[in-house]
């Protein structure tokens, strides 16, 4: 059980990708919640076609882009990459905040379509990175930490977002992200 807290104690740039993971997961989450709180927003008798087609646009970029972005992180450098998404995901998230005045189900397809295609650029690097900055002995530790990670922010992020949409709003929400 020491391992863990060990790894990020000892280990300055996997807890420095360990936390950004942590905050983009968080992010990411609250979104979810805030873009189903658009849907909601609408008002029309399709709710569930309308979620089902966010968690379609959520799913769908991966699938389509992890063969190229696979092949980006394999080839090109894996900072710039990663950095280059964050800053294109960070603008579509304040893109996010047309919604809240606008509120439209294409457009939140949309952004949530081209948010979640960054993501998928982003996370192969975060993974191949990982061998980079652990040694081959604590890699097996780092994976289940990202794993551990990856679950509690669903959980926290879902819960934040629920709590931000209701309490501070869909704008601090999306600002989140």
């Amino acid at each position: 059980a020491l391992a863990y807290p060990k790894l990020l104690i000892d280990n300055r740039l996997y807890r420095a990708a360990f936390f950004a993971s942590i905050f983009q997961d968080l992010g990411a989450w609250a979104n979810l919640i805030a873009s189903l709180k658009v849907i909601e927003s609408l008002g029309d008798d399709k709710t569930g076609f309308n979620a089902a087609l966010v968690f379609f646009c959520r799913q769908i970029p991966t699938g389509v882009l992890f063969p190229i972005s696979g092949f980006c992180a394999d080839r090109y450098d894996r900072k710039v990459i990663m950095l280059l998404s964050n800053c294109v995901s960070a603008l579509v998230a304040a893109a996010f905040v047309v919604l809240t005045k606008y509120p439209s189900l294409g457009l939140l397809c949309l952004l949530i379509l081209s948010k979640n295609a960054m993501g998928s650029f982003y996370d192969p690097c975060d993974r191949a990175v990982i061998p980079q900055i652990v040694h081959k002995d604590k890699i097996h530790v780092a994976m289940t930490l990202n794993g551990v990670a990856w679950s509690s922010m669903l959980a926290i992020g879902a819960a934040l977002g629920g709590v931000m949409t209701s309490q501070l709003g869909l704008v601090r929400c999306f600002l989140l992200d």
